[in-house]
């Protein structure tokens, strides 16, 4: 049987605990990671006593959290973001299209979400018409000052309500009724979400959203470990998702949970606005097949371990005896788990279809959090023993050890349930079937390209190693950066790159985080020598390389 979710949350959780300030960033990855969990994506893995070492496995289940993590970390930096008069609706994917991470011209394919009579439809009129480019405000340079510490003086929304022009028309995504809410726009805890535009394929769907908050948002942490380097607030959305072609969409036990980090910006002290995107290929694989061969391998990988399930689950994952099993365990399973992605199967996806999504939690990182001073250094909790680590560690008072908690969070509590009409765009999606594994029993399957992705699927035989690493590299031979809102290492951005050729290698796990990565590689390698270019490493360490052509 596979690890319940609060068996892996536990063993994560765990170093959660721990007095070390965790950059925020890694933090919030690993929340990710807590959801990925629970909706089987990944594998659990071991909870390791010394400050940081915990990054590396938790990395290692997570997948690209390593990548993205590989250098440099959040910082908290007190220069405005530099905010732009949004619209309240419409529009707000031209602000920020080149400030996300799949970055792309949306603007131009984007459906203003419009209420209908018939309760709400995707309307596809211009947006001029139906009042999505209001302006937000009367006020300039005032309102255009950013979050995250800086006084900002101009005026703000009504917490709740929707502001209107002058001719009186609402600015809203639909109707509003005698509580400001409508059809795209929900309030509760004080706090009005709104979503305003829709663009989906069959990757992904990207969704606009604004978030009003009755009172000034606190001081937010800002994120600057990005490719960008744009400085994005630290925020988290927790909601499950149903889709109408899935169950009939009507069952809640059904719901898909998710933890997103959307990327967007703070306007002004009351106002977020971001584009949130959603892994609808993901979300639309039937795993029934694969839980089931992943249940018997697991059993047998506990079995061999020499172990009954109920004293794997009962494992201490401090003590000597219990790290090993552990870290034997998520070996075995992280290298012989690949082969039974072929039984995955994809449910079709229909043209258009409902997507419900009732949101729970809006969460924001406090710039200055307060941490558990346990009156240590980082390198005295790393020279202890586990046993006097643990004992350190449990003396942690309970207010710090929860997620979320005032001393590092705040947070606005839901329920914010939408219906949205989605109609996917399958014009420009490019699929490269591929099939093939070489004598290492390891390949890929296809390659996706979207107008702002490029997802690969890789291969492995029984029996091949699956503990591996994806890198692909554009036609210049740098790094193609890893989706900051995908949480997997097979999706890539591809940005403003040149991908006439794309190169994949898939790569050992621990030798690519060991010896391969280097913030030095990654770019600039069509003015190297053939010698130093990061593909002539990364060639003659490959367990299989490809290269394809679009």
């Amino acid at each position: 049987m596979n690890l319940t979710w609060n068996d892996k949350e536990k063993l994560l959780q765990k170093k959660l605990r721990e007095e070390v300030e965790i950059p925020e960033i890694v933090t919030e990855k690993t929340q990710k990671a807590f959801t990925m969990i629970k909706n089987g994506r990944i594998v659990q893995t071991k909870a390791p006593k010394a400050p940081y070492g915990w990054m590396k496995t938790t990395m290692k289940a997570a997948g690209c959290t390593a990548a993205v993590l590989g250098v440099g970390f959040i910082v908290c930096v007190t220069n405005p973001v530099m905010a732009k008069n949004l619209p309240l609706v419409g529009g707000i994917f031209a602000e920020l299209q080149d400030k996300v991470s799949f970055f792309g011209e949306f603007a131009d394919k984007a459906i203003p979400l419009t209420s209908e009579a018939d309760g709400g439809n995707a309307g596809v009129g211009n947006a001029e018409a139906d009042g999505s480019n209001a302006d937000i405000s009367n006020t300039e340079a005032d309102n255009s000052a950013a979050h995250a510490g800086n006084d900002t003086t101009g005026s703000s929304t009504d917490s709740g309500k929707n502001s209107t022009d002058a001719d009186g028309s609402s600015n809203a995504a639909g109707t509003a009724d005698s509580d400001g809410d409508s059809v795209y726009t929900k309030t509760s805890d004080g706090l009005t979400i709104t979503f305003s535009e829709v663009y989906a394929n069959e990757q992904a769907i990207y969704l606009t959203m604004k978030a009003e908050s009755e009172e000034p948002f606190p001081e937010t942490m800002l994120d600057t470990n990005n490719e960008l380097g744009i400085e994005r607030p630290v925020i988290s959305t927790i909601f499950t998702k149903n889709y109408s072609f899935m169950n009939n969409g009507q069952s809640e036990v059904d719901a898909q949970y998710d933890l997103a980090n959307p990327e967007g910006v703070f306007l002004d002290d009351h106002t977020y606005t971001c584009i949130l995107r959603i892994d609808l290929k993901n979300d639309t694989l039937d795993r029934t097949e694969y839980n089931q061969k992943y249940d018997e391998l697991t059993q047998e990988i506990i079995t061999s371990l020499g172990l009954t399930e109920e004293e794997f689950h009962n494992l201490d994952a401090y003590s000597e005896e219990g790290d090993a099993l552990l870290s034997k365990f998520n070996d075995e399973i992280l290298s012989q788990s690949g082969s039974l992605k072929s039984y995955i199967k994809q449910i079709p996806i229909p043209e258009d279809f409902t997507l419900k999504l009732n949101f729970e939690e809006f969460l924001g990182k406090k710039k200055n959090p307060e941490t558990w001073d346990s009156g240590y250094t980082d390198e005295e909790l790393a020279a202890m023993t586990d046993e006097e680590w643990r004992e350190v560690m449990n003396q942690m008072p309970e207010e710090y050890s929860k997620h979320p908690n005032e001393h590092e969070h705040y947070w606005f509590n839901g329920p914010w349930n939408f219906e949205i009409p989605i109609h996917v765009d399958t014009s420009q999606t490019v699929v490269q079937e591929i099939n093939e594994t070489n004598e290492n029993g390891i390949g890929l399957k296809s390659v996706v390209k979207t107008p702002y992705e490029l997802t690969v699927y890789d291969m492995y035989e029984e029996g091949a190693d699956s503990d591996t690493f994806l890198v692909a590299l554009d036609a210049n031979g740098n790094k193609l950066p890893y989706n900051e809102s995908n949480a997997d290492c097979d999706n890539f951005t591809i940005q403003d790159r040149d991908i006439s050729t794309v190169d994949i290698y898939i790569l050992d796990y621990m030798q690519y985080m060991d010896e391969l990565k280097g913030e030095e590689r990654y770019n600039n390698n069509e003015n190297k020598p053939e010698e130093e270019k990061w593909s002539t490493l990364l060639e003659a360490n490959a367990k299989y390389h490809k290269t394809l052509h679009f």
